[in-house]
């Protein structure tokens, strides 16, 4: 196997972890109910994502979470993955404008006192 121009060797396989695979059947089925062309898309985006993490396993960000999770853009989405000796696995994906943090209970006192 020969190295990619950044140095790194190809992975040859990106695997889609469960809770990945979740989000595609999700989006998809309300993208083909509300904007046919945007599931279409999605499909584009896929399939480019796994393209580009194939063959520059590194094009994503370090993230803060544990263990050497990467974080690729290609908007609308946001791919979190990592990289294993023999394969990429895209771990979460999200659209960018989903609320990511946990949501506080608006019940509580978030007072000082």
């Amino acid at each position: 196997m020969s190295m990619t121009p950044s140095g790194m060797m190809p992975h040859e396989k990106v695997r889609i972890a469960a809770p990945a695979m979740r989000f595609i059947r999700h989006e998809k089925a309300y993208l083909k109910r509300v904007n046919k062309h945007a599931a279409v898309q999605l499909g584009q985006k896929l399939r480019q994502v796994t393209k580009t993490l194939s063959e520059f396993p590194g094009a994503g960000a370090p993230t803060l979470a544990p263990g050497d999770v990467r974080r690729f853009v290609l908007p609308p989405y946001l791919f979190e993955y990592e990289i294993h000796p023999d394969e990429v696995v895209i771990l979460l994906i999200y659209h960018g404008r989903q609320d990511r943090l946990p949501q506080i209970d608006k019940d509580s006192d978030l007072s000082d006192s």
